[in-house]
Order: structure tokens, then C-alpha cells, then sequence
């Protein structure tokens, strides 16, 4: 007994493969021309090195010019390996790469301030690498409720980099106020990235410039907690509850205007 095949089994022409390629060679030529454009508005001197009529030069010199953090590097390759192609890189929009908190980051600092913070997370039931510091932390950790915002004492100020404390609060929170870091790589599963535009990238470079100083205050503080972490963790924790004690500790007095100081000597 025999089979029939479910569905009738073409026969291609010997011109298939040759006609697939041009088709594929049109479309690519096609983005390319609008990465062009676009790479024009940019940066006309750019443009004019590159060339017109070179597809992929012109969408990796268009990413050169992002002045935030794109999944580039990622992207290029696909195009280089066959996997996409420049019209499908054209659609999908600006690749972004949102620096929003999430626990894969591997922080532990910022890892047991979002424990203490949020009310979704608990220590060791997230991932790190460090399960046994993550161990350790939860002979003292405690829910923490709900939290008032961090501040200093009054009349004083955060030492360095104590400093990053409030917007490492806000940072974990995922309440910064800028989508660069209030969204993480998971917010953006089946999320549309922005389009290809220049007046959308100055806007994005716009909120990037505002957002990469508070980054890097964050990630200085955290960074400092992870050296030691089983001296500093214990504080940071205590200092995100509000603990008086330990918030004079990572405080110093407010230094005085001179004017200030001035007006007094004569009074």
C-alpha cells in the first residue's frame, strides 16, 4: 500500500533561486535608500563618505550615529548571517536597549534594595550567582512594607556615593521618570520600538542624556555596596527603611554659604 503526499510537492524552476536573490537584492536596496536618507539628516558629512547605493554601509553607519545604547552589535550580525534582512530591520524600528532595573543584572546591591523597596520580590527567590551571600542576607532581611522616600536627615547631606541613594530607591522602583530606565528588556517583549526617524532620535538622545548621569550614579553606589557586601548591604538596607542611626552614618552636616557664615561673624 502507498501514500499519497498530503499536499502536491512543487517543482521549482532552475530561475527560482536566481529570481529569490534578486528580489532579496531589491529589498535590501530599497531600505537601504531610506537608511540614506535618514543617515543624510544626520550627519550629511557621514553621508557623503559613505555613498549612495550601499545598503548595509549606510544601516551601520545610521547606528553609529545613535548616541544611546542599541542592540547593534546584535543586529548587524543578523544582517551579515542571512538570519534578516535591512527591510525587516527598517520595520522593527530603533533597536533600543532600555536600561530599566531587573534582578537578572546581577547586583546583588540592587537586588536586596528592590527586596526591601517592592513588595514582588524576596530575597533567594530571584536568581544570582551568589546564593550563599543571597543565604546570609535572609537571616536578617525582613519585609520592609510600604516605604517613604529616602531622605537625608535635616540638615545634612549624602556623602559620596551615598549621594545615589533616593534615585537608587526610584531605580529599583522602576520610577525614575525616564522610559531609559524605567523599562527593562523584559517590558519590551511585544513591545514596538520607535521608528526610524531623526526628529525620534533626537527625541530618544534628548531623554538618554538626561537619564545616563542617574545611571551612572546608581551604578557607582551599587557597585560600591557589591565590593563589600557583607558590610555595606546591612546599611543600605537599614538606610532605604529610614533608620535614623544609619542614615547620620552615610550623612555629614550641610555646608554653610560663606555669606551665611559671613553675616553671622557680624552680627
Amino acid at each position: 500500500m502507498t501514500f499519497a503526499p498530503a499536499f502536491p510537492v512543487p517543482s521549482l524552476p532552475a530561475t527560482a533561486f536566481r529570481r529569490s536573490w534578486l528580489a532579496e537584492a531589491l529589498v535590501n536596496r530599497a531600505a537601504g535608500e531610506q537608511f540614506f536618507a535618514l543617515l543624510k539628516r544626520l550627519n550629511p558629512d557621514r553621508a557623503r563618505r559613505v555613498g549612495a547605493g550601499r545598503p548595509l554601509p549606510a544601516f551601520e553607519a545610521v547606528l553609529a550615529e545613535l548616541p544611546f545604547p542599541t542592540e547593534s552589535d546584535y543586529l548587524v550580525e543578523q544582517v551579515l548571517c542571512g538570519e534578516t534582512d535591512l527591510e525587516d530591520m527598517w520595520h522593527w524600528g530603533i533597536p533600543v536597549d532600555v536600561q530599566g532595573y531587573h534582578p537578572d543584572y546581577g547586583s546583588d546591591a540592587l537586588l536586596v534594595a528592590a527586596c526591601t523597596c517592592r513588595d514582588d520580590m524576596t530575597p533567594g527567590e530571584e536568581y544570582t550567582p551568589h546564593a550563599e551571600l543571597m543565604a546570609w542576607v535572609k537571616t536578617w532581611w525582613r519585609p520592609a512594607g510600604e516605604l517613604a522616600p529616602v531622605r537625608p536627615p535635616r540638615g545634612r547631606e549624602f556623602v559620596s556615593p551615598w549621594h545615589a541613594l533616593p534615585e537608587l530607591q526610584r531605580y529599583v522602583r522602576q520610577t525614575i521618570g525616564n522610559d531609559w530606565l524605567d523599562m527593562n528588556f523584559e517590558d519590551m517583549d511585544g513591545a514596538a520600538n520607535p521608528p526610524w526617524s531623526a526628529a525620534e532620535i533626537r527625541s530618544l538622545a534628548r531623554m538618554w542624556r538626561q537619564a545616563k548621569p542617574i545611571a551612572q550614579r546608581v551604578d557607582a553606589l551599587a557597585r560600591f555596596v557589591d565590593e563589600e557586601p557583607r558590610e555595606r548591604l546591612p546599611i543600605l538596607d537599614r538606610a532605604l527603611r529610614g533608620d535614623r542611626e544609619t542614615l547620620e552614618q552615610i550623612t555629614r552636616r550641610k555646608a554653610q554659604p560663606l555669606w551665611k557664615s559671613f553675616s553671622r561673624m557680624h552680627r
